[in-house]
């Protein structure tokens, strides 16, 4: 991508465990407003099988999704569709250096003159990813 945008927003949507679903309606939800001219919507997005959903939460009504596969994939998100950039398989999107890796590889496909992280999955805590990210990532000023 040559233009440089005003906005890159990153979303790292962890649904390998028992919050596929709901990570799975967030890209339903990125699909609402999606990409435009000057803001760049990308989506790291991992699934599990619905079925190990259905063990652990069978208090829980869960719709069925409508395209179902497990692993890791990253999306191009535009307004009512999602673009396949990536299927990844297996990974572990726990671990930070796949955060890390995401981050890296949209800042660098995806240029912009702000970013938005967004996290989603069980708690990320700080102290054990920042040791692998450089310090610009951690900075208050825009790129």
């Amino acid at each position: 991508m040559n233009n440089i945008s005003s906005w890159t927003i990153l979303i790292y949507a962890n649904g390998n465990n028992e919050l596929e679903p709901e990570m799975w309606k967030a890209r339903l939800d990125a699909e609402k407003a999606g990409s435009n001219r000057d803001v760049n919507v990308l989506m790291q997005l991992g699934r599990e099988d619905r079925q190990m959903v259905y063990i652990l939460r069978p208090e829980d009504i869960i719709p069925a999704a409508s395209k179902q596969w497990t692993g890791v994939r990253r999306y191009y998100i535009k307004k009512e569709k999602s673009i396949l950039l990536d299927e990844m398989g297996n990974i572990n999107m726990a671990h930070p250096k796949n955060l890390y890796y995401f981050l890296k590889w949209g800042i660098e496909h995806y240029p912009a003159h702000h970013y938005l992280v967004i996290l989603g999955g069980h708690a990320f805590q700080e102290p054990s990813f920042k040791t692998y990210m450089p310090s610009f990532f951690f900075s208050s000023k825009t790129v």
